[in-house]
This record gives C-alpha cells, structure tokens and sequence, in this order.
C-alpha cells in the first residue's frame, strides 16, 4: 500500500513477481469511469480522449460491425494490449508511480480495460497481443475473443455516453429517446451511442443496478452466447479457474 495526496493507492504484488496495478480509478457499474472518484482535471481529459477516440472511430470505421471485425478494430485491440503491457512492466520496474492520467486514458478509450489490466496475468496478455499480430499480418480470420473484446468496447463506449447523456434521469419516453437519437444520429462520436437507442431505459436503470451486466448480457445476445461464455471471451478465465504459478 502507498499513500499518495491523501488517498491509499493499492500496489499488490502478483504471483509472478510483476507489482500490480492497483484500481486507482474505480468503476462506474464496473466500467471504470467513475465521475465522483477522478479528479475534476482527470475527469475532463478522460472525457476529452473518450471524445477524440469516438470522433477518430467514426472517420475509420464506426461502431463494430457484428458480423466482423474490421482490421481497424483489430488494430485498436492490440495497440490496447500493448499499452497495458507497457504500463504493467514500467509498474513493476518502477513502483510508486502515479498512473492516474494514462489508466484514464485507457479507460476512456476501452472501457473496462482496467480490470484486465489490474488482474490479468502476463501471459494472457501476450499471448492476445501474439493472437492479434498473427491475425494482423496473415489476414487470418479473427478469433471470438477478438470480436467480443470489440463489441464490448463498443457497446460499453456507447451505454456510457448514453448514461452522461441521460444525466440521472430513469424514466425514458419516446420523447427522450427522439431526443437522443436527434443529440447522436450521424455524429462520429455518436455511433457507439447509437446501439443503445432502442434500449435507452435499460440504461437509465440497468440490470441489478450495473450497467456492466447490462453490457455483457448485449454482448452474449449479439454473439448468441450464454453471458458467463461471453464474460471468459472478453476478461479470459475467473481468477479461481487460472492454474496457479510456481
């Protein structure tokens, strides 16, 4: 544990020896924007790299497609894996540091990279970076992971936009769903949106309370998946099923 400006920052040490990234910024529904948590500062750069990212995905390529993953969206997903390998080998070499304004920047860019980040294990991450480069260079169709990954990006991007648009509001008329689709429709940084417009009221008052759940479960009916396969597609195997390390 370290303290730094007045709040514990949790470093643990991981099996394999790398120090790990403690959840400095915690989850709004386990999505990891978290207004109240970040910094006003860090708040708007991590809305303003959310915004660039949804403006730059709209010029490429847009919303993930369900049927495929565009080369583009590959790309984004290993650039992804890359930068969470960099931040943890730099955590580990260098402990004490104060990653707050890059975790947000991921964060922002791939909501719910942080929990991979904080408990993935190395070679997890590798091996997708390997996957992706393979996949990248041969033109090799993408593996299900790969989509499910994308499409949770995407779909997770879109209900947080969603969520700030809605501002606390719960109940959603065909008024404010016309209003929503005016405020996005046809706007790059509104494509991600988008998908949510017909279930606007789901994400003003989603599943149990976490718009995470509500989420995966869009995921697993996309991919025509049982939830808990669409969760170990995305994240990879529960902690209590990885094979402990020596």
């Amino acid at each position: 544990m370290q303290r730094q400006g007045g709040r514990v920052i949790r470093l643990e040490e991981s099996p394999d020896g790398l120090g790990r990234l403690g959840a400095l910024v915690q989850p709004d529904e386990e999505l990891h924007v978290e207004r109240g948590d970040l910094a006003p500062q860090l708040l708007d750069f991590a809305l303003r790299v959310a915004h660039d990212a949804g403006v730059d995905q709209g010029n490429r390529a847009g919303a993930v497609c369900h049927d495929t993953v565009g080369r583009d969206v590959l790309a984004d997903l290993n650039r992804k894996y890359e930068e969470m390998l960099r931040m943890r080998l730099h955590d580990a070499e260098h402990p004490g540091g104060d990653p707050r304004r890059e975790m947000a920047a991921l964060a922002a860019r791939f909501p719910g990279a942080l929990r991979e980040l904080d408990e993935a294990p190395l070679d997890v991450i590798r091996t997708r970076i390997d996957a992706l480069r393979r996949c990248l260079d041969s033109d090799a169709p993408p593996e299900p992971w790969m989509h499910a990954a994308a499409l949770y990006h995407s779909l997770a991007r879109g209900a947080l936009l969603a969520k700030r648009w809605l501002a606390g509001r719960k109940v959603v008329d065909d008024a404010l769903v016309d209003a929503f689709i005016l405020a996005f429709d046809g706007t790059p940084q509104g494509a991600d949106g988008m998908a949510w417009a017909a279930d606007l009221a789901l994400v003003a008052a989603p599943p149990r309370g976490r718009l995470n759940d509500l989420v995966f479960e869009r995921v697993a009916a996309e991919m025509g998946l049982p939830v808990r396969e669409a969760r170990r597609l995305v994240l990879g195997p529960p902690r209590r099923e990885r094979p402990p390390r020596a």
